[in-house]
């Protein structure tokens, strides 16, 4: 498994189980991985992050990947 592929699954894992649907992802989008490039930030210095809103995050706090790394 790539590191890409990684932070997809740690993309989808970070998510209440209610609040994301793989399913209807794939649908629109291929895949998972061009969902997170398509809803990515970019900053000013071209790196890129998403942020998990609280209320979607298994955590209760929002959660950001940073897809640089």
């Amino acid at each position: 498994m790539s590191k890409y592929d990684l932070k997809v699954q740690e993309f989808i894992d970070a998510h209440r189980p209610d609040a994301i649907n793989a399913d209807w992802i794939n649908l629109q989008f291929g895949n998972v991985a061009a969902y997170i490039e398509h809803i990515a930030t970019c900053e000013t210095d071209g790196s890129r992050y998403i942020e998990i809103p609280a209320s979607d995050s298994i955590t209760g706090n929002p959660i950001i990947f940073d897809l640089e790394d």
